[in-house]
């Protein structure tokens, strides 16, 4: 059915409307320019050229260009400010697009990024890793031999029990004084408290700024003796970490609380590990925006101002685990493979001043969308462990080497727009900031050792680095003690 000639001529009428619209904003952006003192740019370029010359600066990265292109679409279409804050916004605005120089836009264009939320997803990663690797040193210290020995190890990799006992035994025989009643091993009941500081540093690359880092977490849990080969407990623990991110751009304060289902099923020398975790996170943000530019007077515009942003998130993590420990007289040597899920979600935020003012730059805050992190790792590595007495127990030192693979925790792209762009809130221009792919491919290096002491306690300390991530150095020191009752 052909349209009627009315409704060609209506369709066509609202297109010349939204064409009129369009240049008229234009027109008002120009005039703007004119009255703001840079008719000779107005005159010399066209409003389209003067976006295409921001663009294609050759001293912005691939975020900043991205916020440059926001930043020409709201102004060369802003209406009349409504209100102080978006004329605020408005003058920025034509300082990047007109007046600034090249090296000033840049400045002033990283200041305008959310970089401070380029870490959080490395940092929720960070932390529900750490936690992770508390409750499976204790999953580890639970498998036990056919003598009732207790196993001992750290992050999932068994140290030999049958090796433990004999030493005790014989550390016993030897007229030590400890009575068999004193013996390490303990009853059916068992709890453990585990605590780790780290610290890392990231380097900055064409996606993310560069940004130091530093952890520390403490997780404490209870389990039973369901039969000679079950074991299952329940785990609480708290993670936070500090992050700054380089060139005093800002800075990211991540804590929170998480609990943790866990098991370990053993037979022989082959046992299998599983763990369920749940997790709160709450965030702290700061950014830092200062910069200096010129301004259209031919001075220049000085800006100072730090926003903050408050948000959380909600974790679930999800781990399984086997391994086989191959006796070789006081030497253990243990493959191990483990399996490792987390999905999560940090909501949205909208920025806000430190402090009420009205200095240049207050109109810059910038609105963040929710993120959705999922990762999904394999790892297959080896330990290899020596058990010997000493004159107060059992020492046992270690060390490994596995090799991860990620699967699914690929480029994020964070959306935000500016809290003073004059679109409705559902028709905001976005910020579109792809973040790096994470490397697909790294090993995990550990070192340490373990105790066995008298009246069922036992103890552990461990050093633990990533090699082969590009940008990224972490180094992780954990210690623990674990009593059986």
């Amino acid at each position: 059915m052909k349209p009627s000639p009315s409704n060609h001529l209506s369709k066509l009428y609202f297109r010349n409307i939204k064409l009129i619209h369009q240049s008229a904003m234009a027109v008002i952006f120009l005039c703007y320019l004119l009255f703001a003192g840079v008719l000779p740019f107005a005159v010399a370029d066209t409003l389209q050229e003067l976006g295409d010359r921001l663009i294609s600066n050759t001293e912005l990265n691939t975020p900043q260009k991205k916020v440059a292109e926001v930043v020409f679409k709201i102004c060369s279409t802003f209406p009349d400010p409504a209100n102080d804050s978006q004329q605020d916004f408005l003058n920025r605005c034509s300082e990047v697009v007109v007046h600034g120089m090249e090296s000033e836009k840049a400045a002033a264009l990283f200041q305008m990024d959310t970089i401070e939320t380029d870490t959080m997803g490395t940092t929720t990663v960070e932390i529900s890793a750490t936690q992770f690797a508390h409750i499976a040193a204790r999953l580890a210290s639970l498998r036990n031999g056919s003598g009732g020995a207790i196993a001992l190890s750290i992050d999932g990799k068994t140290l030999d029990p049958m090796i433990l006992l004999a030493a005790v035994d014989h550390y016993s025989d030897a007229g030590s004084g400890m009575a068999s009643g004193n013996s390490p091993i303990g009853g059916k009941w068992g709890a453990f408290l585990n605590a780790s500081i780290g610290t890392g540093d990231a380097d900055a690359t064409d996606l993310e700024p560069g940004f130091d880092f530093d952890t520390k977490g403490i997780t404490g849990g209870i389990d039973y003796k369901m039969s000679p080969n079950l074991i299952l407990g329940v785990a609480l623990g708290y993670g936070m970490t500090e992050s700054d991110i380089d060139l005093s751009a800002g800075e990211l304060e991540v804590d929170g609380y998480g609990a943790a289902l866990y098991g370990t099923y053993y037979i022989n020398n082959f046992y299998l590990d599983l763990m369920g975790f749940w997790g709160s996170r709450e965030y702290d943000l700061a950014r830092h925006v200062h910069y200096s530019i010129t301004a259209s007077d031919g001075g220049m515009t000085d800006v100072d101002q730090t926003f903050l942003g408050e948000t959380d998130s909600d974790e679930i993590s999800l781990s399984i685990s086997g391994g086989y420990d191959v006796r070789l007289g006081a030497w253990t040597v243990g493959p191990y493979a483990r399996l490792n899920y987390l999905d999560a979600t940090i909501d949205g935020y909208e920025e806000s001043l430190n402090t009420d003012n009205m200095n240049n730059g207050y109109g810059l805050g910038v609105k963040v969308e929710d993120q959705d992190l999922e990762s999904l790792t394999s790892t297959l590595g080896l330990q290899l462990t020596y058990a010997t007495t000493m004159g107060w127990g059992v020492l046992t030192p270690y060390l490994r080497l596995d090799w991860t693979h990620e699967y699914q925790n690929d480029s994020q792209t964070i959306q935000a727009s500016f809290i003073n762009d004059y679109h409705a809130d559902d028709e905001k221009i976005m910020i579109a900031i792809p973040t790096n792919d994470p490397d697909e491919d790294y090993f995990n290096f550990g070192i340490g050792f373990a105790a066995t002491l008298p009246h069922g306690i036992m103890a552990f300390f461990d050093y633990e680095t990533i090699i082969g991530l590009d940008e990224i150095t972490s180094h992780l020191f954990s210690g623990g003690i674990r009593l059986e009752f």
